[in-house]
C-alpha cells in the first residue's frame, strides 16, 4: 500500500476518487430561509466547531475527475444530519455535478460520522468493487490523520471490516492528496492568497493543534473523535446532580 501526498501529474490510474467530508453549512435566502446545504469555507465551522474548508476539496476532487481522472468513480462522504436526515455526502455529492461531474459517477457513502468510521466504510467499499487505485481528497491539516487512520490495524465500526481491511491493504495503492496541492496547481493566482490567508488565521492554527493533539492520540492510545466526545460530555452533564 502506497500513502503520500502528491500531485496527480505522477500518479497512474485511478479507479476511485474519495472526497472526505469537511462539514456542511446552510446557505440563506434573504428572508432567512435555507436554499440549500453547502460545503464549508475556510470562514466556516464544521460540526465541532473548528475551521472547516471542505469547499476546497470539492472544488478539487472535481478538477481532478473532469481532467485528469475522466473514467474514475466518484465517492462522496459523511453523514452529517440535518432534520433527521443524513445529508452530507449527498450534498457533496451534488457540488460535484453542479462542478460537471456526472451524478451516475458519484457513489454517495452516507453512514460514517468521523474519520475512523469513514475510512472503516471506505475500506468496505474497496473490497466491494475490487478497487485497486484509491485516491483521498482532503485539505492539507487533515492529511496526517487521515492517513493514520487508515492505516490503524484494529477496524470496529463497520461489520467485519478488520477482515477486510487485512485482505485488501496489501492489494490496494491509497494515495492521499490535499486539496490545496491541487488548487494551487490549477489557479495559483487565485488560490495562493486565499490559502495564504486562511493559514495565517487563528482559527486556523487551532486546527491544525487539534490535528495534530488527534495524531498524537491515534499514535500512542487514548483517541475518541471530538463528535464522540462532545456527545459524552453532553451525556454526563444531562446525568449530573
Amino acid at each position: 500500500m502506497h500513502s503520500f501526498d502528491a500531485y496527480p501529474d505522477s500518479f497512474g490510474v485511478v479507479d476511485v476518487v474519495c472526497v472526505l467530508g469537511g462539514g456542511i453549512v446552510p446557505r440563506k435566502m434573504r428572508g432567512g430561509e435555507v436554499r440549500r446545504y453547502q460545503s464549508t469555507a475556510y470562514s466556516h465551522r464544521d460540526r465541532n466547531e473548528l475551521l472547516g474548508g471542505g469547499k476546497a476539496r470539492i472544488i478539487a476532487a472535481a478538477h481532478l475527475l473532469t481532467h485528469y481522472f475522466s473514467y474514475a468513480v466518484a465517492v462522496t462522504v459523511g453523514n452529517q444530519i440535518v432534520n433527521g436526515r443524513a445529508v452530507e455526502a449527498h450534498v457533496l455529492a451534488e457540488e460535484l455535478v453542479r462542478y460537471g461531474v456526472s451524478a451516475g459517477r458519484i457513489i454517495r457513502e452516507d453512514k460514517s460520522a468521523n474519520t475512523l468510521q469513514t475510512m472503516d466504510e471506505i475500506v468496505v467499499l474497496i473490497e466491494r468493487y475490487g478497487w485497486k487505485d484509491v485516491l483521498m481528497i482532503t485539505n492539507e491539516y487533515h492529511v496526517p490523520r487521515a492517513k493514520l487512520s487508515f492505516n490503524q490495524p484494529s477496524k470496529e465500526v463497520a461489520p467485519g471490516v478488520g477482515i477486510a481491511w487485512r485482505r485488501v491493504s496489501s492489494l490496494v495503492n491509497v494515495s492521499f492528496v490535499s486539496a490545496e496541492s491541487v488548487l494551487l496547481r490549477r489557479s495559483p493566482e487565485h488560490y495562493t492568497p486565499l490559502i495564504e490567508r486562511a493559514k495565517a488565521s487563528l482559527a486556523y492554527q487551532d486546527r491544525v493543534a487539534a490535528e495534530e493533539r488527534g495524531v498524537e492520540k491515534l499514535m500512542f492510545g487514548g483517541y475518541v473523535p471530538l463528535a464522540q466526545q462532545k456527545e459524552e460530555a453532553s451525556t454526563q452533564y444531562v446525568h449530573s446532580p
